[in-house]
């Protein structure tokens, strides 16, 4: 057998064989019952098939002449990279920018109007995955006919919807924003906000909340982020850290990874704009109450379960809806006050649990915090509907009505791959489309080495911004924007060719 493999190899390179050309396609007809093509006829070469077994049993001796074998070992140095090039792509009137976040039914990603050069974000849909989500396509259609009546301040916009039938693509317009709330909580370092800042956002809340209750819509999903923190829940866990190269030389050191510093983050339901308004999204589970309809009582919900009241916790089948929206409220503002939650468990049978078995005490340490807030969170959880705050308590109760005092530093919105002013993301894919030049001459190329040696130094600016969040250094060097480490695409490789 090793005799017959070895003549087989040496055929290869035989001066006989150096100008054979391609046999021509084979038919279903030339192939025997075994899969392997018949042997004997006089049109087609006769051919050997090799299996797996036979090849591993081929002399390893043939390694030492390179001549011999089919595949040559290239030294990662010598491989040179291509940069893939921003490729400028228009939807109807609309620039397409990079990606912003993404959640259970799409992404988003940033868009130019090109009429009027407005900063827009475009939710992508396909039919594809609606399909595979229970109600998918029927809470697309609900959040687009909500959308479509809804104007206010505190409110997401919806501005157009696209459709493409070739692609099975939908595509929905919307007000852009800078990021999210839950976003803002985790960049900070005790991973909550100062009171005078989360007073502003929950009363901004409070006012789309009380504009959507007007209008006869129960939102049913009122939470901070797409994604819920709590270990241990229905929610896969994010990773903690990220293995990066070391050096060209294969070491590996291992850093914690921020949420913040994610590419493609999940989109949360409570948004922010560059003036620090804030915007409710996300009406996908939302309802609208019929017209003549004697109170708000609903029948369906589909929330997030840690934001959940305990009527639909213990599998009541009907429920006040505009109460579901004050308990979900309530639980929002313990969370950004505090950056915790006030029910836990280890899944999420115990985590509802929990909430629907118990009345919520607010804890003594927040009554030290700030009394008043302890007062109105705990209004705000009563496990009793009727017993829970009303939208009128609660902008009359103490806290709501006198901001707290300023003290330290605003929390901004963290930076967006590196960049601290979250610049668009269309004007490289213009500069690109009008200015590019022809020749070649603006191409990229970079080596494995080069990345590596680009990911350690990526990697040792992130260990060093985290430590300087983590100590709490002076201000000045908190306010060092520092480019965050991202993980490096497939996609940007478009090309490999040999130096």
């Amino acid at each position: 057998m090793e005799a017959d493999a070895h003549a087989e190899m040496r055929m290869l390179n035989d001066d006989n064989v150096s100008n054979t050309e391609f046999p021509p396609k084979y038919s279903d007809g030339d192939f025997s019952k075994n899969g392997m093509i018949q042997q004997g006829r006089d049109d087609q070469p006769s051919v050997t098939w090799l299996d797996d077994e036979e090849i591993d049993k081929l002399d390893l001796s043939l390694t030492n002449d390179p001549g011999n074998l089919f595949f040559n070992r290239v030294d990662s140095a010598e491989i040179i990279y291509q940069a893939k090039k921003k490729a400028c792509k228009m939807v109807g009137k609309y620039v397409m920018g990079e990606l912003l976040g993404e959640g259970s039914y799409g992404k988003v990603k940033e868009v130019l109007d090109s009429e009027d050069l407005s900063r827009r974000a475009v939710k992508i849909l396909t039919k594809r995955k609606l399909r595979r989500i229970p109600n998918g396509e029927q809470n697309v259609r609900r959040e687009i006919q909500l959308l479509r009546k809804l104007k206010h301040r505190n409110v997401i916009e919806l501005l157009d919807v696209l459709y493409n039938e070739e692609k099975q693509k939908m595509y929905l317009i919307m007000e852009y924003c800078v990021g999210g709330l839950q976003e803002m909580i985790d960049s900070a370092p005790e991973k909550k906000l100062p009171l005078f800042q989360a007073h502003n956002y929950f009363v901004q809340l409070l006012d789309g909340l009380e504009y959507l209750h007007g209008q006869g819509v129960v939102h049913k999903d009122i939470k901070p982020d797409f994604q819920k923190k709590l270990a241990k829940t229905s929610s896969p866990p994010r990773p903690t850290e990220i293995i990066v190269p070391k050096d060209s030389f294969g070491g590996e050191i291992a850093l914690p990874l921020p949420e913040c510093s994610f590419i493609t983050r999940l989109v949360g339901n409570l948004l922010l704009t560059l003036d620090h308004t804030l915007k409710i999204s996300d009406f996908g589970v939302a309802e609208a109450l019929e017209l003549f309809a004697l109170d708000d009582t609903c029948t369906t919900g589909q929330g997030s379960p840690a934001f959940q009241p305990p009527e639909i916790a213990n599998g009541q089948e009907t429920f006040l809806g505009f109460k579901v929206d004050i308990w979900s409220s309530g639980v929002t503002l313990y969370n950004i006050t505090t950056g915790q939650y006030p029910f836990d468990g280890d899944n999420i049978y115990r985590l509802l649990e929990n909430i629907g078995k118990s009345q919520w005490e607010a804890p003594d340490w927040l009554y030290k915090l700030d009394a008043n807030l302890a007062n109105l969170v705990l209004g705000m959880l009563q496990a009793e509907p009727d017993n829970r705050f009303t939208l009128q308590q609660i902008r009359h109760h103490a806290w709501f009505c006198c901001a707290p005092e300023v003290l330290g530093e605003v929390i901004p919105v963290p930076p967006m791959k590196g960049d601290p002013f979250r610049c668009s993301t269309v004007l490289p894919c213009l500069e690109a489309y009008h200015y590019q030049i022809e020749n070649g001459d603006d191409d990229v190329y970079f080596t494995e080495h080069d990345l590596n040696q680009k990911l350690a130094k990526q990697a040792a600016e992130l260990a060093a911004h985290i430590k300087s969040s983590n100590t709490k250094k002076d201000p000045s060097n908190r306010k060092r924007s520092r480019k965050s480490l991202s993980c490096i695409s497939v996609k940007q490789l478009t090309t490999c060719r040999p130096s």
